[in-house]
């Protein structure tokens, strides 16, 4: 979730879930591909040894045949290789990094005698500028990357400066709360619906230009135009005008979503209850953000958030910020997906962007608050099974500097959201949140906002210890605990 229309909306953007990539159909030029890669790295690194170069689909390791992928060594140290042929669809192009990684774990995991300390990414030109934005958001500590501008053949590979990939423009469309406007259309829908009409949801489109009528996320009329309303219901695909005519036909078709469009429905296969499921788990979480986080506003959520950059058109799930002011993103799956720490990202530097610029009181969000000066957090909320099996392990290249949270919760959750589990991961250390109250109860809240102080909540997964640590950083990876309630 998180795209205006379809998934793929410029460079990198995919028209669909990641999660059965490493399957895909073999085009004939793949096999080209592969040997060009390959002719290509014995050009450019004259003296070292290519093992295991590939681009065979491997499901158990979570291998794609998108992707040529390969081990460059010389001596006793590796580098981790992976290319993309400017032939593949747009979702590879979008994968890339996060396919690369998982390659890049893999050999460290397999290579007892050789160290792989990095990762090279050869692109095709379309797929530069996206993984370049992220590249600088990657603990580059932990992993040497390089990413090479290709275009397949015996073109010469150009290095990508990832020191100034970090410029990327961002706007936000503005916030247009616009509360008369729904207070009028809701009396218009009363006066169409009855009493129904307040068990509806109306918002404005971010266009300005209608609004939105919504059942548990899943539009089902829009209202364009002010003075002299026209109210269009249905579908997508089945859209038609509401006149006099059909009067009685509106009247049935709402009363219908909202029989099937609930928990208790006894059509889970019809189009209203499978539809835009995304959107109902969106439109629960906006009711009450704390079900995942007690620390996050209830003021403060503004679902549906479109953050362009030059070349995409995002859109982040929900935007909001915690009561002491710190922005958060929440990103929203269903299903499992190799990508989605990568897909999240995205949104994550967008915010973070403007919150350096200090661009969002501009765009009319947040207006009034003072805002905390610290990064993002970052919410990753999915089903607690449906993570993808490599999804810590992409995690753990992250920047430090960006905090995780993954919340996962109930299967069931149109019955009432569940939270399962909830992972908080800085790097490497992963804790809970459980414990929260605890420490705002012991310490008070303001403790551990400055001066190199940082508060993690729960279980340390290392030494399975459930409390609360108050941590001092000296850099930051060099982490010390000075106090422990239990």
């Amino acid at each position: 979730m998180g795209h205006l229309g379809r998934r793929w909306d410029g460079p990198g953007r995919p028209n669909g879930s990641l999660g059965k990539a490493v399957g895909e159909s073999r085009p004939p030029s793949r096999a080209r591909s592969r040997r060009e890669l390959l002719a290509l790295l014995e050009r450019e690194y004259r003296g070292w040894k290519f093992e295991r170069v590939s681009n065979r689909s491997d499901r158990e390791h979570s291998f794609s045949t998108w992707f040529v992928r390969g081990l460059a060594r010389q001596g006793r140290t590796g580098c981790a290789v992976i290319g993309l042929s400017k032939d593949e669809p747009p979702a590879a192009a979008d994968a890339v990094l996060a396919f690369g990684l998982i390659w890049l774990d893999w050999l460290r995991s397999r290579s007892e005698r050789t160290t792989v300390p990095g990762l090279r990414i050869y692109l095709p030109r379309e797929a530069v500028e996206l993984n370049a934005h992220r590249a600088t958001a990657i603990n580059h500590r932990a992993v040497q990357l390089e990413l090479y501008e290709w275009n397949g053949g015996s073109e010469r590979p150009m290095r990508v400066d990832l020191a100034t990939a970090g410029d990327v423009a961002v706007r936000l469309v503005p916030h247009r709360a616009n509360e008369a406007l729904i207070a009028r259309h809701r009396e218009l829908l009363r006066g169409l619906l009855g009493d129904v009409a307040d068990r509806l949801t109306m918002m404005t489109d971010t266009t300005g230009k209608f609004l939105s009528v919504r059942v548990a996320g899943l539009e089902i009329a829009r209202i364009e135009g002010d003075l002299s309303p026209k109210v269009y219901f249905g579908l997508e695909g089945s859209v038609r005008r509401r006149d006099e005519s059909r009067r009685e036909e509106f009247r049935a078709f709402v009363s219908r979503v909202l029989l099937q469009r609930n928990a208790a429905s006894e059509e889970t296969s019809g189009d209203f209850y499978r539809l835009q499921s995304e959107h109902w788990l969106e439109s629960m979480l906006v009711q009450d953000i704390t079900r995942i986080d007690p620390a996050l506003s209830l003021e403060l959520v503004y679902p549906q958030v479109p953050a362009f950059t030059r070349t995409d058109r995002g859109v982040i799930d929900i935007l909001t910020a915690t009561r002491d002011g710190r922005l958060a993103v929440v990103e929203l799956k269903l299903e499992e997906q190799i990508n989605l720490p990568f897909q999240a990202l995205d949104y994550w530097l967008r915010v973070e962007r403007l919150r350096q610029q200090g661009k969002f009181q501009d765009y009319g969000y947040f207006p009034g608050v003072a805002l905390a000066d610290a990064p993002p957090l970052l919410y990753l909320v999915v089903p607690a099974f449906r993570f993808h099996s490599t999804t810590k392990r992409l995690l753990r290249y992250l920047d430090p500097a960006i905090t995780v949270v993954q919340i996962g919760i109930n299967d069931p959750w149109r019955h009432g959201i569940k939270v399962l589990c909830d992972v908080i991961g800085v790097g490497n250390t992963e804790f809970s949140l459980n414990l929260r109250h605890q420490l705002h109860q012991s310490l008070g809240s303001g403790f551990g906002n400055g001066h190199g102080i940082e508060v993690r909540f729960g279980m340390d997964n290392r030494t399975k210890q459930s409390g609360v640590d108050i941590i001092t950083a000296s850099g930051q990876d060099d982490l010390m605990t000075i106090r422990r309630i239990v």
